[in-house]
């Protein structure tokens, strides 16, 4: 588990070093180019992923097309499975969605699709 965090907090932080001005990373080491990349990145809300590790049981689902919504009724009936069987409460059972292609559309709410009008016909 430990190697995969710091994986991805070094693919985290090359992402963000990528982003920076080449001239001024002439010279620098690759973690002191990660460890600038970090200290320029933007704050994130990253309590999620706290919630996400808090949990005992964790399942992830991902959809890429809408299918009427079937990924959110997947992970009720799994939560709800684990509820029955092991005995746990919300706090220790935590589905996570990826959502993705097409089924975007699903983590999308009202104020986007009225700022973006999305699929509806345009007359030219």
């Amino acid at each position: 588990m430990t190697v995969r965090r710091e994986f991805l907090a070094q693919l985290g932080a090359l992402v963000a070093a990528s982003s920076l001005d080449v001239g001024a990373l002439k010279g620098m080491s690759s973690a002191e180019a990660a460890k600038q990349a970090i200290e320029q990145a933007p704050e994130w809300d990253l309590s999620w992923l706290d919630k996400i590790n808090a949990a005992q049981h964790r399942v992830a689902f991902s959809a890429h097309k809408l299918n009427d919504g079937a990924v959110v009724l997947d992970a009720e009936i799994v939560l709800d499975q684990f509820h029955e069987v092991y005995g746990t409460g919300d706090e220790a059972t935590c589905p996570v969605i990826v959502l993705r292609g097409e089924a975007v559309a699903m983590g999308l709410n009202d104020s986007v699709w009225a700022r973006y009008p999305v699929g509806e016909q345009v007359k030219v």
